[in-house]
């Protein structure tokens, strides 16, 4: 098999476990939002989750839990990507995780000098249709550090 076959087999093994139609194992990001909305948390989860996608939406949990899981963080929220060789026993420990009494914490008041608050206080800017600005992109904690 040469780099192409294998980069196909890869993509093809990568759909099939994204859209959960792979005959053993399959439904592994379905079964992470269900499992996250049969979470009895308030405020709301908030949890979204597009068709097809491996990829679940959810509100942000504590700097712990996303350092250890490794979460993207977007706003107020994070990512949680089901990888292909993601096992429901890894799932079952987030939700765990996730129901312990710390793992969701109000996000920290930005000091008034901070980066975040300075760009946060300048005026927004008219951009061009389909651009989006940088000032969007978060500065920390990406899980990059």
């Amino acid at each position: 098999m040469d780099d192409a076959d294998l980069d196909a087999a890869g993509q093809a093994a990568w759909q099939a476990a994204s859209t959960g139609t792979r005959t053993s194992g399959s439904g592994r990001p379905e079964y992470m939002e269900r499992r996250l909305k049969e979470l009895n948390i308030k405020p709301s989860l908030e949890v979204a989750r597009t068709p097809g996608s491996f990829s679940v939406r959810f509100r942000r949990p504590n700097p712990r839990l996303l350092a250890k899981w490794s979460m993207s963080e977007v706003g107020d929220h994070v990512h949680a990507f089901v990888m292909p060789s993601t096992t429901r026993q890894e799932i079952d420990e987030l939700i765990f995780d996730l129901q312990t009494s710390d793992a969701f914490v109000p996000p920290p008041t930005l000091a008034a000098n901070s980066p975040e608050a300075l760009l946060a206080a300048l005026p927004a800017v008219k951009l061009a249709e389909g651009v989006v600005s940088l000032g969007a992109v978060p500065i920390s904690g990406r899980g990059m550090e």
